[in-house]
């Protein structure tokens, strides 16, 4: 309980000290600014790009992440226009068939990715928090 109260007292300290300082929350001014107006990507009062974005991009790898979602016939459309990806991150796990707009079934999951032609699944979702009825382990395994 010590320890505790030694840290939350030395976490509210830094912060204390953090506030006090006299550049905390101000716009740069004199050498700052100057420092900032010298970079060659700001240009006309702000900061731009110095490479187009499908330089950049032209050996990205793509990812995909999915929020919480049940599966539809969109999943497809995203595959055909925006696939193929690299990694797909999506839902699996706390599924129920009285909740099919919510969570994917684990076989709804595997269907997604191979619609995407994602190179690599990454399940998530799954063993954190049991809130229905379903084994923590079930999704993974039925994956």
């Amino acid at each position: 309980m010590i320890t505790i109260f030694i840290i939350l007292a030395v976490v509210i300290s830094a912060i204390y000290l953090l506030l006090q300082q006299k550049t905390f929350g101000k716009n740069p001014d004199g050498e700052c600014i100057n420092r900032i107006e010298k970079s060659p990507n700001y240009k006309n009062g702000r900061f731009q790009n110095l490479s187009p974005t499908e330089e950049v991009l032209k050996d990205a790898s793509y990812l995909y992440l999915g929020g919480d979602s049940g599966y539809e016939t969109h999943f497809s459309q995203i595959g055909k226009s925006h696939g193929p990806f690299d990694l797909a991150i999506l839902d699996c796990g706390q599924y129920g068939k009285d909740r099919p707009y919510i969570h994917m079934m684990p076989e709804q999951t595997a269907l997604a990715a191979k619609e995407w032609n994602a190179k690599v699944l990454f399940p998530v979702h799954w063993a954190k928090f049991a809130l229905l009825l379903h084994a923590r382990n079930e999704p993974i395994n039925r994956l």
